[in-house]
């Protein structure tokens, strides 16, 4: 017996086996061959576990004990690493691809049109782009146009069908509704938004939205900040709202004073002073402003040079770095670049020692990329050849918007 249906979500593993009848059915759940969780046997031939399984490899067993009490053990299902598709997040299991689609719901009619099918290859926020995000006072709605016909949904269902049974995945409709448009509360803001991966799939929605927590003044600085920084990146994407995003980030420098000293990527003044330059250097390299770009770039190794190190800096400082580096080499700024290979190697030595204390696990595996470029240039003999190597390719791994015109707008610049 195979397993019918199983998916990935966040931190939540979903699996359906064929039905039988007067059957029970048992599940294990394995993490990189390391069996983790049981569902003892029951009537019920669907599971979920809640288990963290993100860049991972995932196993399920299935047992039916049949009228008779025999056991049969079920095909064992083995998915891929689950980040090679982890933008859509889920993954496949025996579920075949091609049966899994976007449901739209009528808001007039209350009837459903089925989309096209969800492949693996697929992007979802690519597919729903085709779907257009229409704002109508402070009504938002999908707006899809077929057949000479206007069709409005306040949200998408991700439908799965085997056979002639068909199921929606409930958790994925969160990330497609269309019903909460602001997360201005804390427990809000952590649950569905600040993360990529609880996000709203629509890119055009996820700046929506940031537009309207950012624009509530009343609002909490740290939100209001992370929501800048959501606006500009998809603006950039959408290639939509630049001019909106700097202003919007300008205004955000500002709200960083109202902020206490504290711990956390979500809530540390000083990670957010680099996050927010990292997102203002590509709006300044898109336009050509190589000037104030790397004055951008010097301003953040001031700052960060007079903030005790924590370890959850390093990546976005790398890639503010980076950014540096590329700039001064194309200038032919010899004295400026080696300033700051002596401030990326500086940064090296600090990560290694933030990893050897103990003090965050997860940057050992976010350490490589700073690693990379300190290697680059690993003694002072080294510099001339580093001058050499910052090329379009560091810049392009250091910049988050990876658009084909946003890359090509800015290496043309260059």
């Amino acid at each position: 017996m195979s397993i019918g249906v199983f998916f990935c979500l966040q931190e939540k593993v979903v699996c359906r086996a064929l039905a039988k009848d007067g059957a029970r059915f048992a599940f294990y759940l394995y993490v990189d061959g390391v069996k983790k969780k049981v569902s003892w046997y029951s009537g019920s031939n669907v599971v979920e576990f809640e288990v963290n399984v993100v860049q991972h490899k995932v196993r399920v067993e299935v047992f039916v004990l049949d009228d008779d009490g025999g056991k049969v053990r079920g095909d064992a299902t083995e998915i891929a690493v689950f980040g090679t598709v982890s933008e859509q997040g889920f993954v496949f299991g025996s579920l075949k691809p091609s049966e899994l689609f976007l449901r739209f719901k009528d808001v007039r009619t209350g009837g459903f049109l089925n989309l096209e099918p969800l492949l693996e290859k697929n992007d979802l926020a690519d597919l729903l782009s085709k779907y257009y995000v229409r704002h109508r006072c402070d009504d938002v709605q999908y707006f899809l146009s077929r057949h000479k016909e206007h069709v409005y949904s306040s949200g998408i269902q991700v439908v799965g069908r085997y056979g002639v049974d068909e199921f929606s995945i409930p958790w994925s409709e969160k990330r497609l509704s269309l019903e909460c448009l602001e997360t201005r509360s804390e427990r809000r803001f952590m649950e569905m938004f600040t993360f990529a991966s609880r996000r709203h799939y629509s890119d055009r929605v996820a700046k929506y939205m940031a537009r309207n927590n950012f624009n509530y003044e009343e609002g909490l600085a740290n939100v209001r900040i992370n929501s800048a920084v959501v606006f500009a990146y998809k603006s950039l994407e959408l290639e939509e709202g630049v001019d909106e995003a700097l202003d919007m980030l300008g205004e955000a420098f500002s709200l960083l004073a109202d902020l206490d000293p504290r711990d956390g990527v979500r809530r540390d003044p000083i990670h957010f002073y680099i996050s927010l330059i990292m997102a203002r250097l590509h709006i300044f390299l898109l336009q050509g402003l190589k000037v104030e770009a790397l004055q951008d770039v010097l301003s953040a190794v001031g700052v960060f040079n007079s903030a005790e190190f924590k370890g959850y800096y390093s990546v976005n400082y790398a890639k503010v770095l980076s950014v540096g580096l590329v700039l001064s080499a194309k200038e032919k700024d010899y004295e400026r670049f080696s300033m700051l290979v002596l401030e990326l190697r500086r940064l090296s030595e600090e990560v290694k020692k933030w990893i050897e204390s103990g003090a965050e696990g997860w940057l050992t595996s976010e350490s490589k990329y700073v690693y990379t470029l300190a290697d680059m240039v690993s003694s002072e003999s080294d510099c001339d050849v580093g001058f050499q190597l910052a090329d379009h390719n560091m810049l392009v791994e250091a910049l988050r918007v990876k658009t084909d015109r946003f890359l090509s707008t800015v290496l043309e610049m260059l």
